[in-house]
């Protein structure tokens, strides 16, 4: 399993491919796109430096999904 989390205005990572690597993963996976990471490129999905917006949702969202890997 895969979770996928990305921006699709991400200036570092073209999204379109993150969306193309997921779509032949082969096995479960889950995208989850971030809008509005704080991150002037959008580049840091989480984390209290230049995402802190971001931080709690994503980290629960991570818990919810590994939680539902594990049953």
């Amino acid at each position: 399993p895969a979770l996928f989390i990305f921006s699709d205005s991400d200036k570092v990572v073209r999204a379109d491919r993150s969306r193309e690597i997921a779509g032949r993963w082969g096995a479960p996976h889950e995208l989850v796109p971030v809008d509005d990471t704080g991150d002037p490129d959008n580049h840091v999905i989480a984390g209290d430096a230049l995402s802190p917006s971001t931080t709690a949702f994503l980290a629960q969202r991570i818990a919810v999904w590994i939680e539902a890997v594990v049953k």
